[in-house]
């Protein structure tokens, strides 16, 4: 940590990289790693420590690692096709304004969901979306 490609990050990219379930890795593990990669013969590897727990304690898994764990079901999942409905039922019955303030809230409160706050409250809409907190994995 705090060499390389990691040296520019400060303690809210390591601790948000840790709590994605992807802690950084040191020097040393980097270079047991490529020597492991080295002598395996594969094309593609990915040198990475997972912490699988988080990842399933996360609730939600990122594409990328759907295929090392399984997270628990999701309720919101039954209700996709109807809630898909609902939302645009509901847009329709709001005037201009109201929809923009309630898709806002809506993309606000999915952004803190993703992120691990408590409320969207927290989320800047101002912000980017990366300054926020987002990045490939998330």
């Amino acid at each position: 940590q705090g060499a390389g490609m990691t040296a520019g990050l400060d303690e809210r990219d390591i601790r948000r990289a840790a709590e994605s379930g992807m802690p950084l890795i040191t020097v040393e593990q980097g270079l047991a790693l490529l020597d492991t990669a080295l002598t395996t013969g594969s094309a593609a590897l990915v040198p990475v420590r997972l912490d699988l727990a988080v990842l399933r304690a996360r609730g939600t898994v990122a594409p990328l690692m759907r295929g090392l764990v399984r997270a628990p079901a999701r309720r919101a999942a039954a209700t996709a096709a109807t809630g898909d409905t609902a939302l645009v039922d509901r847009l329709t019955r709001l005037q201009r304004t109201e929809r923009r303030d309630a898709l806002l809230t809506l993309v606000r409160e999915q952004a803190a969901l993703v992120l691990g706050h408590s409320g969207g409250g927290g989320i800047d809409p101002s912000r980017a979306f990366r300054d926020l907190g987002f990045d490939s994995l998330t």
